[in-house]
């Protein structure tokens, strides 16, 4: 990890972040996280290599989507940054067999490893199609005038993007047999989840948050649904997120402490042979509850003995 993660103002220089609030919708495919969680090289590692995995296609899937591709400087599009965006030492390789040219990503169907001239440069909205879905303008599409004007007297040669197929794409949840339009586009919207890019940008720059806590905000968003909360045990939360329990536990503390997920926790119960822990109510706030300093004073769950159990029956065999 990088020992200093970038000040809000840093991050929102290098991807040229709108201050208008246009740029923060962002709807992610409910299934990715599965996908994730059941590949075997990701879940040697469990939650560090899974977080990372997806907060690194949440970053790529927001520069696709607002074409920052030209807006963002050559050396701020390529892996460097983004690294440093995401907390993770420039020089790091530990995450490239999920990143590279025909990675994990790609190898899933996540990603595309596309040259740099078929980057997003523009988008916009179609008003004769009234859908107000985007379309993209690419790099080489551009007169060669306006290619150096971005490029500055650089060069493409080597240079690659990424493209996010879920969004650009036709994608298949899971334990659907229908397939759906990308993300961005109509008929996408069907089973994913929307995270604020300011909850992004909250998570990244806060050195007790970081991309493990923004997975988990973002794992949690999915599972809420329609209905705005989600009733989930611990074991529910580790089972389907790949989280280790230590690494749950701490995350879930920083994150209410923050105010961005709130909670109305169940009693643990001890003594009940292979009782596990009843669901709590889980629940996602946007970036506007978000707290400067944490608030650990929230509600926490009691832990009594059976024995005080109104409806106890002493087990006469022990």
């Amino acid at each position: 990890m990088a020992k200093t993660r970038l000040t809000k103002s840093e991050l929102k220089s290098i991807v040229q972040y709108d201050y208008k609030d246009r740029e923060n919708y962002l709807l992610m495919p409910n299934e990715v996280i599965e996908i994730l969680i059941n590949n075997e090289e990701l879940s040697r590692t469990k939650a560090p290599h899974v977080a990372f995995a997806y907060t690194y296609l949440y970053l790529i899937t927001w520069l696709y989507r607002y074409a920052k591709y030209g807006e963002m400087t050559l050396k701020n599009s390529k892996k460097s940054s983004l690294f440093m965006i995401i907390g993770i030492s420039e020089t790091s390789k530990e995450y490239d067999y999920i990143i590279k040219k025909g990675g994990i990503l790609d190898r899933l169907g996540l990603t595309s490893t596309v040259s740099y001239p078929q980057a997003p440069i523009k988008w916009y909205v179609n008003d004769e199609d009234g859908y107000g879905f985007p379309e993209f303008m690419h790099f080489n599409e551009l007169s060669d005038e306006s290619k150096q004007a971005i490029l500055k007297g650089q060069t493409t040669r080597r240079n690659q993007i990424k493209e996010p197929l879920l969004a650009t794409g036709l994608r298949k949840p899971l334990n659907n047999e229908e397939e759906y339009n990308g993300t961005f586009y109509d008929g996408g919207k069907e089973y994913t989840h929307m995270v604020d890019f300011k909850v992004f940008i909250e998570c990244m720059t806060n050195p007790k948050l970081g991309y493990v806590a923004f997975y988990l905000y973002s794992f949690l968003k999915a599972r809420t649904g329609a209905e705005s909360v989600v009733t989930i045990s611990l074991e529910g939360i580790s089972k389907y997120s790949g989280l280790l329990p230590t690494t749950r536990d701490k995350y879930l503390k920083e994150l209410k402490g923050f105010s961005l997920i709130g909670s109305s926790p169940e009693d643990f119960c001890l003594g009940r042979g292979d009782y596990r822990t009843e669901p709590s109510m889980y629940w996602c706030n946007g970036a506007e509850k978000f707290r400067g300093e944490p608030n650990y004073n929230f509600a926490k769950r009691k832990v009594y003995h059976v024995s005080t159990h109104n409806d106890y029956v002493p087990d006469k065999l022990g």
